[in-house]
């Protein structure tokens, strides 16, 4: 049985289909789903679902609980402020679509383009292409990759899926769905539970709960080396660990088995990639520079934008009303600048996205003021820096605190 758990009820989700595709229902599976549910279906019409569901419902039994992985934090899902948030966003989105619009798209096929002849002029071994690579490469990933992976650059299921797999600079589709949808979305900025919390702790810590070793003394200037082997990070450790564990940054358990074909078919078209990127290549180039240069520099574009988002000092605390919690643990940075917009894909607008995970991010600059409003209503932290400067200087700052042992 494919099992979920949703306000307290069970469901075997084995004969249902989904219309947003099989990616977006097997994130459900074996888990208290409640808040990716919630998150991705603040648009729809509360009773329609709650039928849907009841459909599948079936006895808990002791079985059946403990199958399904309990959530340590019990979240409030029906609170004042989350019935005016979801009356207003399906007031905005009334007549419009929630997903890519006509201009996105305009906007992703130019950076295909640029992508396509940035690579071009790499592969010639140009100095140009040596930095516009990574670049273009970031730029599609960050403003394509992330939205298809949250099922919200189209209403097809079959386009997410297949821009799902432009981004293997950063992640498979697999990995980010264990590690952002599931490990971070779920459980942001909890102890214990969220992997963006818990990257390079050997070298620099960002929370108090990671043990202090005498290294991270020394982490006000070694948070740079964690910035270079970001890629390291995201795509070799979480295969290690899969083949060694079955976990995914030892926090999170994957859901199938080794053999499942889900895992065979991501891992194989990863180590694929990493042949013709890292080996294949080491032969076409003269100049090995070439090979680790853009790895570098993409894992700096990667850090630079995702670091400024979660980590720092106001962002750890705990809400129960899950919304809210969403808010609080989130940083906005260099609002209304087109340019940081685009830079960012979108991820300077954080607190829409974790509210929102599955809008597409075109419309976070317009929805946002209409969501701190509500957050000033409601008298919810609200948290921004008007540049990117400050962001950084926020977050070095908490990284500067955290290389003291002891803090009080």
């Amino acid at each position: 049985m494919k099992l979920t758990k949703i306000y307290d009820k069970y469901y075997d989700l084995t004969h249902f289909k989904h219309p947003g595709g099989d990616d977006a229902i097997w994130h459900s599976y074996n888990i208290d789903s409640t808040s990716l549910f919630e998150s991705y279906h603040i648009l729809s019409d509360r009773s329609k679902l709650l039928n849907i569901l009841k459909k599948y419902e079936i006895k808990s039994t002791n079985k059946i609980k403990n199958s399904v992985e309990k959530s340590n934090i019990l979240f409030r899902y029906n609170t004042n402020f989350i019935r005016e948030l979801r009356k207003e966003m399906r007031e905005y989105f009334k007549d419009k679509t929630h997903k890519a619009t006509y201009k996105r798209w305009i906007l992703i096929v130019i950076l295909f383009i640029f992508r396509f002849i940035s690579i071009y002029y790499w592969l010639k071994e140009s100095l140009l292409g040596l930095l516009l690579y990574p670049l273009f490469s970031w730029l599609s990933i960050v403003n394509i990759f992330h939205d298809a992976c949250h099922f919200s650059l189209s209403h097809k299921p079959i386009i997410n899926k297949i821009f799902s797999y432009i981004g293997y600079e950063l992640s498979t589709p697999l990995f980010w769905f264990y590690q952002h949808n599931l490990g971070h979305h779920m459980n942001t900025n909890i102890e214990n539970k969220d992997p963006d919390l818990y990257h390079g702790t050997y070298i620099y810590r960002v929370i108090k709960s990671i043990e202090y070793k005498y290294q991270h003394r020394f982490q006000t200037l070694s948070w740079i080396i964690v910035w270079i082997l970001s890629y390291i990070g995201m795509i070799i450790k979480p295969l290690i660990d899969n083949y060694l564990y079955n976990y995914y940054y030892i926090y999170i358990r994957f859901k199938d088995d080794k053999l499942s074909y889900i895992e065979i078919k991501d891992k194989l078209l990863l180590l694929i990639y990493l042949f013709i990127r890292y080996i294949l290549l080491f032969w076409w180039f003269d100049n090995k520079s070439y090979i680790f240069i853009p790895t570098i520099i993409f894992s700096l574009l990667f850090m630079i934008n995702s670091q400024l988002t979660h980590l720092h000092e106001h962002n750890y605390k705990i809400n129960k009303d899950w919304y809210k919690h969403q808010i609080i643990t989130a940083s906005n940075y260099s609002l209304n600048n087109n340019i940081t917009f685009i830079f960012s894909g979108g991820l300077n607008y954080q607190i829409e996205h974790h509210i929102l995970p599955g809008i597409n991010h075109c419309h976070y600059p317009y929805i946002q003021p209409i969501i701190k409003k509500l957050c000033i209503k409601y008298n919810i932290q609200y948290n921004e820096f008007s540049s990117y400067y400050q962001a950084f200087k926020s977050y070095l700052n908490n990284i500067k605190n955290l290389s003291y042992e002891k803090l009080d």
